[in-house]
């Protein structure tokens, strides 16, 4: 649901990612994905040959689970003689429509206990087992899903799952690949117009699937979306097209749809921790923030009470920190900074789902101490991420963003150094995993935005009035307008804010003004644009106009801490 339509889709690896992509600068954009953290796997990941172990131990995937309430219901038949394996199967199908990969895991392992010659149960552990970025026991409980086909359905919907997980080395198997499974979607759906679940895996296969050629993302969004809605046609209350509904609308902007399945899938789900999380993105898009702290807040006792009864470590949980680091954001939103800073300060200590999530997770503080003018005390959390591979990648950005707002120029340069030599070392890496160099490329479009922006930060400042950066400043603003996920949405708009703050640096009061404008024109309510606009102004001399967008500032931070209320000044 994630790379970006970003349901955590069944077919999907899940990746940590940041979701707002960064335009090159030089010379054209990379797509850039109106996606959001939960639907957004690398769309290029089927050309990811083998992913390591998933991130939860064989022994507690396997531990018994019981029947749950207040998670949705889906009743799934499928070719079984136990009644007990058909339940515990429908509590997995029930669990991957909320994407709890770990409780569905451990609701198949349960049915296949009672049946485990059932191709649809090896399915369902397939799905769950790629989404807990396991692609070798994914394949393999694909493949076995497979053999044990016994029925056309299940041989069709195991085929198209096949193919989906397939490796692809280079770029013509990859095409093939994906041509291969739109035919397998058309076939499926085609000789089960009637099955709601044919129509909902056939849509997170299409959703998941590059776009076709010639096709817009929004119009693939929306031909997705015609698949749930199929399955709503048939199961009017089916709470998983409710669910992905959302992820379609984020894709499309219509939040008005996205509030009222959001508002839908609580009301099926209300154990459910992801179902309140995702009311509370689209709230907190639509400037009802205070109800989406509300939300955040409910989802993560809900995750407390669901791991203290689990006996379940919180990173076994992708769901947990991603919850965390929004509540967060919500918070600075709101100027309250106290509370914002506490969560990502716990988010830098906390132990990632999987270390290929530990930059992502880690990312949220120093990011926060930048937006916040303190500077060197980003440079230091940066430092300490330089350990693990999963981020040293983001801490020499961060590093050199921090040091070229403390206006330490040879630091700036020195980190930008590193990290353009770690990104070409990742690249050829990539390269001999098996990513086409186009795939490996896009994978690296953030870093590489990231690089080039400290890089031109740091000629700025030599050279206030250089066309070309304006060009290339303007570039990334208007980009950041097209992020509409509620996750790229946000990250954009403190992003508009790191560059209102580099171009003020750098002494050119146009820039920043065009800036602090992107960042209002993103989001009309957010008290930091009008504090930035309003700060500019008053160096370009314009007092009245000042004063009237300080006043606007305070408003919008009237729930603020005390301590930041006061520095709203000019």
């Amino acid at each position: 649901m994630p790379s970006s339509t970003k349901a955590r889709l069944f077919t999907g690896a899940m990746a940590a990612l940041l979701i707002v992509t960064l335009v090159q600068w030089n010379p054209q954009p990379v797509p850039t994905y109106t996606g959001n953290q939960e639907w957004l796997n690398v769309r290029s990941r089927y050309a990811v040959r083998c992913l390591p172990p998933a991130y939860v131990p064989e022994d507690f995937l396997q531990k018994p689970i019981s029947l749950k309430k207040g998670i949705g219901q889906v009743s799934y038949p499928i070719q079984t003689t136990s009644p007990k394996a058909q339940i515990f199967f429908n509590q997995g199908m029930t669990y991957l429509y909320n994407f709890e990969w770990v409780q569905a895991a451990r609701s198949f392992f349960e049915a296949k206990r009672f049946d485990s010659t059932s191709a649809m149960i090896s399915f369902g552990l397939a799905n769950a087992y790629a989404n807990m970025i396991d692609s070798n026991e994914a394949r393999r409980f694909g493949q076995l899903a497979l053999q044990q086909s016994k029925t056309p359905y299940e041989g069709s919907i195991t085929r198209l799952h096949a193919t989906m997980l397939a490796p692809a080395h280079d770029p013509s198997t990859a095409t093939a690949n994906k041509l291969l499974a739109y035919r397998q979607i058309d076939s499926l759906v085609a000789a089960n117009a009637h099955n709601a679940e044919a129509w909902m895996f056939a849509g997170n296969c299409y959703a998941e699937l590059k776009w076709k050629e010639g096709e817009t993302e929004q119009e693939h969004y929306k031909q997705a979306g015609t698949y749930f809605h199929k399955a709503l046609d048939i199961l009017p209350k089916h709470f998983g097209a409710w669910h992905l509904l959302i992820h379609i609308n984020e894709g499309l902007s219509n939040f008005g749809a996205c509030l009222t399945y959001g508002n839908l899938y609580t009301q099926a789900a209300p154990e459910i921790p992801h179902a309140w999380h995702m009311y509370a993105h689209d709230l907190m898009k639509t400037g009802r923030v205070d109800e989406a702290i509300e939300k955040f807040n409910h989802a993560f006792l809900l995750e407390q009470k669901k791991y203290k009864e689990e006996q379940m470590p919180t990173h076994y949980d992708w769901h947990h920190t991603h919850n965390l680091e929004l509540l967060a954001y919500s918070h600075q939103y709101k100027g309250q900074l106290a509370k914002a800073e506490a969560i990502f300060a716990k988010l830098d200590t906390i132990k990632a789902f999987s270390v290929q999530a530990t930059g992502q997770i880690r990312k949220g503080y120093p990011e926060y101490l930048l937006q916040n003018g303190r500077y060197l005390d980003a440079v230091r959390i940066a430092q300490t991420m330089k350990g693990s591979q999963y981020s040293a990648g983001i801490a020499y950005s961060l590093a050199g963003l921090g040091y070229l707002l403390a206006k330490d120029t040879a630091n700036a340069r020195h980190e930008a150094t590193l990290y353009g030599k770690r990104l070409d070392s990742v690249l050829l890496q990539r390269l001999k995993e098996g990513y086409t160099k186009e795939e490996a490329v896009r994978m690296q479009s953030i870093g590489r935005g990231l690089l080039t922006l400290v890089e031109s930060g740091i000629s700025l400042q030599a050279d206030p009035e250089n066309s070309g950066l304006r060009q290339q400043f303007t570039k990334v603003q208007t980009a950041m307008l097209k992020q509409t996920g509620p996750d790229a949405w946000i990250a954009a708009l403190y992003f508009l804010q790191l560059v209102t703050n580099i171009t003020w640096s750098g002494g050119n009061m146009e820039l920043a003004e065009t800036s602090a404008r992107t960042m209002l024109q993103h989001d009309p309510n957010y008290g930091g644009g009008h504090w930035w606009l309003a700060k500019i102004l008053h160096r370009q001399g314009k007092l009245v106009e000042a004063n009237a967008e300080l006043d606007k500032a305070r408003k919008a931070y009237e729930d603020a801490d005390p301590a930041f209320l006061r520095t709203l000044t000019l």
